[in-house]
Protein backbone atom coordinates (compact mmCIF):
# COMPACT_ATOMS: atom_id res chain seq x y z
CA UNK A 1 0.00 0.00 0.00
CA UNK A 2 2.84 2.43 0.86
CA UNK A 3 4.49 1.75 -2.50
CA UNK A 4 1.25 2.57 -4.36
CA UNK A 5 0.86 5.84 -2.45
CA UNK A 6 4.48 6.81 -3.11
CA UNK A 7 4.13 6.06 -6.83
CA UNK A 8 0.87 8.03 -7.00
CA UNK A 9 2.49 10.99 -5.29
CA UNK A 10 5.45 10.83 -7.68
CA UNK A 11 3.12 10.85 -10.69
CA UNK A 12 1.20 13.85 -9.34
CA UNK A 13 4.37 15.81 -8.64
CA UNK A 14 5.73 14.99 -12.09
CA UNK A 15 2.62 16.35 -13.84
CA UNK A 16 2.17 19.54 -11.83
CA UNK A 17 2.82 22.88 -13.52
CA UNK A 18 6.31 24.23 -12.86
CA UNK A 19 6.47 26.68 -9.97
CA UNK A 20 8.32 29.19 -12.18
CA UNK A 21 5.57 29.42 -14.86
CA UNK A 22 5.36 33.06 -16.01
CA UNK A 23 2.27 34.98 -16.97
CA UNK A 24 3.28 37.78 -19.32
CA UNK A 25 1.41 41.10 -19.23
CA UNK A 26 -0.49 42.12 -22.35
CA UNK A 27 1.57 43.88 -25.00
CA UNK A 28 -0.16 47.11 -26.08
CA UNK A 29 0.48 48.38 -29.61
CA UNK A 30 -0.79 51.57 -31.23
CA UNK A 31 -0.29 53.88 -34.23
CA UNK A 32 3.32 54.56 -33.19
CA UNK A 33 4.20 50.88 -33.81
CA UNK A 34 3.47 51.08 -37.54
CA UNK A 35 6.24 49.41 -39.57
CA UNK A 36 7.94 48.11 -36.41
CA UNK A 37 8.83 44.62 -35.23
CA UNK A 38 7.99 43.53 -31.69
CA UNK A 39 8.58 40.34 -29.71
CA UNK A 40 6.12 38.63 -27.38
CA UNK A 41 6.06 35.32 -25.55
CA UNK A 42 3.86 32.29 -26.25
CA UNK A 43 0.65 32.79 -24.29
CA UNK A 44 0.95 36.58 -24.23
CA UNK A 45 -1.94 38.80 -25.37
CA UNK A 46 -1.33 41.54 -27.94
CA UNK A 47 -3.79 44.45 -28.01
CA UNK A 48 -3.72 46.77 -31.02
CA UNK A 49 -5.41 50.16 -30.57
CA UNK A 50 -5.57 52.51 -33.54
CA UNK A 51 -6.71 56.12 -33.13
CA UNK A 52 -9.57 56.25 -35.62
CA UNK A 53 -12.76 54.30 -36.19
CA UNK A 54 -12.00 54.37 -39.93
CA UNK A 55 -9.44 51.54 -39.58
CA UNK A 56 -10.26 47.92 -40.38
CA UNK A 57 -7.95 45.55 -38.50
CA UNK A 58 -7.50 42.23 -40.27
CA UNK A 59 -6.77 38.72 -39.08
CA UNK A 60 -3.09 38.03 -38.44
CA UNK A 61 -0.89 36.54 -41.12
CA UNK A 62 1.16 33.46 -40.27
CA UNK A 63 0.34 30.97 -37.53
CA UNK A 64 2.09 32.44 -34.47
CA UNK A 65 -0.83 34.74 -33.52
CA UNK A 66 -4.56 34.12 -33.38
CA UNK A 67 -7.31 36.74 -33.15
CA UNK A 68 -9.23 36.38 -29.89
CA UNK A 69 -12.32 38.22 -31.04
CA UNK A 70 -13.66 40.81 -33.45
CA UNK A 71 -12.38 44.35 -33.63
CA UNK A 72 -14.11 46.88 -31.39
CA UNK A 73 -14.79 50.38 -32.68
CA UNK A 74 -15.42 52.97 -29.96
CA UNK A 75 -16.48 56.41 -31.19
CA UNK A 76 -15.47 59.38 -29.02
CA UNK A 77 -17.24 62.66 -29.71
CA UNK A 78 -16.02 64.52 -26.61
CA UNK A 79 -13.12 66.22 -28.42
CA UNK A 80 -13.80 69.55 -30.15
CA UNK A 81 -14.68 69.03 -33.80
CA UNK A 82 -15.71 65.39 -33.30
CA UNK A 83 -19.17 64.30 -34.38
CA UNK A 84 -20.80 61.25 -35.94
CA UNK A 85 -18.97 60.12 -39.07
CA UNK A 86 -15.76 62.02 -38.24
CA UNK A 87 -13.76 58.90 -37.32
CA UNK A 88 -13.00 60.16 -33.79
CA UNK A 89 -12.39 57.28 -31.44
CA UNK A 90 -10.49 54.00 -31.50
CA UNK A 91 -10.45 50.65 -33.21
CA UNK A 92 -9.15 47.81 -31.02
CA UNK A 93 -8.44 44.13 -31.68
CA UNK A 94 -6.87 41.51 -29.42
CA UNK A 95 -4.58 38.68 -30.44
CA UNK A 96 -3.00 35.77 -28.58
CA UNK A 97 0.51 34.43 -29.19
CA UNK A 98 -0.22 30.73 -29.72
CA UNK A 99 3.14 29.32 -30.93
CA UNK A 100 6.66 30.40 -31.70
CA UNK A 101 7.17 31.98 -35.08
CA UNK A 102 6.32 35.21 -36.89
CA UNK A 103 2.97 36.78 -37.72
CA UNK A 104 1.92 40.14 -39.06
CA UNK A 105 -0.96 42.38 -38.02
CA UNK A 106 -2.30 44.76 -40.63
CA UNK A 107 -4.99 47.39 -40.87
CA UNK A 108 -6.25 49.53 -43.71
CA UNK A 109 -8.41 52.60 -44.17
CA UNK A 110 -9.41 54.74 -47.13
CA UNK A 111 -10.73 57.76 -45.23
CA UNK A 112 -8.59 59.92 -42.92
CA UNK A 113 -11.30 62.41 -42.02
CA UNK A 114 -14.76 63.41 -43.07
CA UNK A 115 -14.71 63.12 -46.88
CA UNK A 116 -10.88 63.16 -46.81
CA UNK A 117 -9.19 60.34 -48.70
CA UNK A 118 -6.03 58.95 -47.05
CA UNK A 119 -2.71 59.18 -48.86
CA UNK A 120 -0.94 55.81 -49.24
CA UNK A 121 1.44 56.40 -46.31
CA UNK A 122 -1.51 56.94 -43.93
CA UNK A 123 -3.85 54.25 -45.23
CA UNK A 124 -1.92 51.14 -44.17
CA UNK A 125 -0.70 49.87 -40.81
CA UNK A 126 1.55 46.84 -40.39
CA UNK A 127 3.51 45.41 -37.47
CA UNK A 128 5.59 42.23 -37.45
CA UNK A 129 5.27 40.12 -34.31
CA UNK A 130 7.93 37.56 -33.38
CA UNK A 131 6.61 35.03 -30.87
CA UNK A 132 9.31 33.53 -28.68
CA UNK A 133 9.08 30.82 -26.01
Amino acid sequence: MKLVLLLSAAVLVGTAAPAHATTWPARHLDDRDNHHTVSVHVGQTVELTLASTYWTIGRPSGTALGATGPERKTPNYTKPGCHGGSGCGTDVRDFKAVRTGTSGISATRTTCGEALRCPDDKSRFFVTVHVIP
